[in-house]
């Protein structure tokens, strides 16, 4: 189900969402940011769960990351005019694992380890 950010309550930085009553809700939020970002989050029991995406109306950047029962959990990655640039992992809300950042032209600039935060 899709709600647009009028027919819900955002609490904690848009982590956890419920309807007008304050039911928690299980779907996809669609909102604006002032008119410079459109942000698309999927929620599961009132807390972030799946894919969250942050797009530029200038389409100057693109940015996606996965949360798993309100944190981020899985990959994430950031674009800048269409290319991507970086690259990362969270385990439970921490980046944990592979990063990788690229060069405009695609090759790769940076890489390293995390291992709970820290390398």
């Amino acid at each position: 189900m899709f709600y647009k950010a009028n027919e819900v309550k955002l609490k904690n930085n848009d982590s956890y969402c419920t309807d007008s009553l304050g039911v928690p809700i299980t779907g996809t939020v669609l909102f604006d940011d002032s008119e410079e970002s459109l942000f698309e989050i999927n929620y599961v029991n009132g807390k972030r769960h799946g894919l969250t995406k942050i797009t530029a109306l200038d389409d100057s950047f693109y940015f996606e990351t996965n949360y798993a029962n309100g944190v981020e959990h899985g990959e994430s990655r950031y674009y800048e005019k269409g290319k991507l640039c970086i690259v990362k992992n969270y385990k439970n809300g921490v980046e944990n694992g592979p990063c990788v950042q690229y060069y405009p032209n695609g090759n790769i600039y940076h890489q390293y380890i995390l291992n709970d935060g820290g390398t």
